[in-house]
């Protein structure tokens, strides 16, 4: 068996000790990272304490904010409001596609009264000759 010499036991000792400043350099921006998540955690907990002394203090009764809570506007509530509208949009849409197909028609239909009108005044001009 062989035994490590001493110069490839520097070089290991050397290889570990980059690695480890890598990994002192990530554990170091991870700490961080969960030091500005607990701030904004510690922050958005405050905003809700505010939010709701707030709102005790606007409503008198927890009767109030019971029915409040039942009735508001709920994100099922925007998203039906959303499907409606989708299709209102979709509607619209067909709608302005037919228009403007039934605008290209009568463009087409006028282009060809214009040519029959002017076949017409030269039979006219024939026939009355």
């Amino acid at each position: 068996m062989d035994l490590a010499t001493k110069k490839e036991f520097v070089e290991v000792k050397k290889e570990f000790g980059k690695i480890r400043a890598e990994f002192q350099k990530i554990y170091k921006k991870l700490k961080e990272a969960d030091k500005k998540a607990d701030k904004r955690f510690q922050q958005a907990d405050e905003r809700f304490n505010r939010f709701v002394q707030a709102a005790s203090e606007i409503f008198a009764t927890k009767a109030e904010v019971e029915y409040i809570r039942e009735n508001m506007f709920t994100k099922q509530d925007y998203m039906d409001h959303l499907d409606r509208l989708d299709a209102m949009i979709l509607e619209f849409k067909h709608t302005r596609d037919n228009n403007i197909l039934i605008g290209k028609q009568l463009c087409d239909l006028d282009d060809t009264v214009a040519g029959h009108s002017k076949r017409i005044v030269v039979l006219e001009d024939k026939v009355l000759r």
